[in-house]
């Protein structure tokens, strides 16, 4: 049975399940990334907008034109994104690529 918002139902309402995963600044890189994260949350029936995908900042000292396309597209499948700073703990949400 499910809940209307693709939640799987047991007899009990629970809310809305996110992952989060950590992309590489090589992935993010990845002309083909986009279409991965499509085609992987597809497969595993996730909802795009309970995926959250955290950068750390040294991204923005790599090829900044790549990872600004990926990153301002990635929103248009509903995925969430942060900029992360791996080990300390601390990330904030990414309104743009800017």
């Amino acid at each position: 049975m499910h809940d209307g918002s693709g939640n799987r139902v047991r007899g009990l309402c629970y809310p809305a399940l996110s992952v989060s995963l950590n992309l590489l600044v090589a992935q993010l890189l990845d002309p083909d990334l986009v279409p991965h994260v499509a085609e992987a949350a597809a497969n595993c029936g996730l909802s795009p907008d309970h995926l959250h995908l955290e950068v750390t900042e040294s991204v923005l000292s790599t090829d900044r034109e790549a990872a600004a396309r990926v990153l301002e597209e990635l929103p248009s499948l509903g995925v969430k994104l942060a900029i992360d700073d791996f080990g300390t703990g601390n990330s904030s949400s990414v309104g743009g690529a800017n």
